[in-house]
């Protein structure tokens, strides 16, 4: 693993001690809310503040108006920004006055999963739904709504500024790149005052087609992102304030109950290097026998499965649905989250909303937030400084009985 400089500590980054005990209540939704209303609202914004992804895209439509919508997606494995997709298209379909079409478009290589999502999208929506081709793009103005939901999905929209062509901006590497603390301090001992003046430097380390990627989000009809730190990218490419803002509904639906925290650590590996797998691995391998660990692992992840230290108290679940991963917040003590860059990540906001503590790297919705209460945010891509903060929340209570 390469090594990271050294960077100082921000304020509030020191241990905030034990968790305060949290209450937990259930809405009619079956959404589990937990006492960290506060917290969570410093990070996503006023409560009012945010609509949903389906209400921002029906916006204006007259109550007795039919609307046709397509939606372009690459996959749909449950994970990741997929389920941020997932729930948007459950909620559009949930409406009586839409009409679905739903692409599910090939890889650059195309493989038997695409015809595996096909099927799964028929049964899913009960809805027209077909593998897009990219010689044969879709027409925005065939369309009330053309929605597309990642990089790949962009070739296949035939006109990008069509007003009917919105794109749902979720991640890019790139600005948590610019925006990232080391990052940041890579550039002020070489002279650049601001993350904006980094760009350049971004292009010759490797990452040039986020930034492309940017650049064709700014050339959308539309654009609706997941924060307003995604926002931020696209105001600073087009210097528009026009991007809508929907915080998906991070709260995990199931029919988990309260556990008993049984779990000490939750860790996640998703076979992409940027999510810090290697770190996340390298933590986990490094806690003590007496603990036990817990680790969700993607489906592509086999390589970073085959280097996870197998030993008693150390257990691998793979890709659980909502239930069973509300079930396992649930009952974790400790959700460790070494991302590398994560624009709109979940893990830590879910985590947060069931009760769990958290420790992660300063990323994305995490960028400008201090360590509070059951958030404990490190500053520096060191497995060690990971590691004795995980032990360090979790001493409070001791090792598990």
């Amino acid at each position: 693993m390469s090594e990271v400089p050294p960077l100082p500590r921000q304020q509030g980054s020191e241990d905030s001690g034990p968790p305060q005990t949290r209450s937990r209540s259930i809405d009619h939704d079956g959404v589990y809310r937990y006492a960290n209303g506060a917290l969570l609202d410093s990070i996503l914004g006023p409560p009012e503040s945010r609509g949903t992804m389906a209400e921002s895209l029906l916006a204006g439509t007259r109550p007795e108006e039919r609307r046709r919508i397509a939606l372009l997606v690459k996959n749909l494995n449950p994970t990741g920004g997929n389920r941020v997709i997932l729930r948007l298209f459950d909620h559009l379909q949930a409406s009586p006055l839409t009409e679905m079409h739903v692409l599910v478009v090939p890889e650059t290589k195309p493989h038997i999963g695409a015809l595996a999502d096909l099927i799964a999208c028929k049964r899913r929506y009960r809805t027209a739904a077909s593998v897009g081709r990219a010689w044969r793009p879709v027409k925005p103005e065939a369309f009330d709504v053309v929605l597309s939901t990642s990089r790949r999905t962009l070739d296949f929209v035939r006109d990008f500024g069509h007003p009917a062509h919105v794109h749902l901006l979720q991640a890019i590497e790139a600005w948590d790149t610019v925006n990232s603390a080391s990052f940041c301090e890579f550039c002020v001992e070489r002279g650049y005052p601001t993350p904006e003046e980094c760009v350049d430097l971004v292009r010759r380390i490797g990452i040039s087609h986020d930034v492309w990627y940017l650049d064709q989000v700014a050339a959308a009809g539309g654009v609706l992102a997941v924060s307003d730190y995604l926002r931020s990218a696209v105001r600073y490419l087009t210097g528009s304030d026009d991007t809508k803002v929907s915080i998906p509904e991070w709260h995990i639906k199931g029919d988990a109950r309260a556990g008993d925290r049984s779990i000490d650590a939750l860790f996640f590996v998703r076979g992409f290097g940027y999510n810090g797998d290697a770190l996340a691995i390298e933590v986990m391998n490094a806690m003590p026998p007496e603990y036990r660990v817990t680790v969700v692992a993607a489906r592509r992840a086999r390589a970073e499965v085959k280097a996870i230290r197998r030993r008693s108290g150390v257990s691998i679940v793979r890709e659980p649905p909502d239930a069973v991963l509300a079930e396992l917040f649930a009952s974790s003590r400790v959700v460790v989250h070494p991302s590398l860059c994560n624009g709109g990540g979940s893990i830590p906001i879910e985590a947060l909303a069931l009760g769990c503590s958290v420790v992660a790297s300063r990323t994305g919705w995490l960028l400008g937030t201090q360590s509070e209460g059951p958030l404990t945010i490190v500053d520096r891509h060191d497995p060690q400084e990971y590691l004795s903060t995980v032990l360090r929340v979790l001493a409070p209570r001791g090792l598990s009985e």
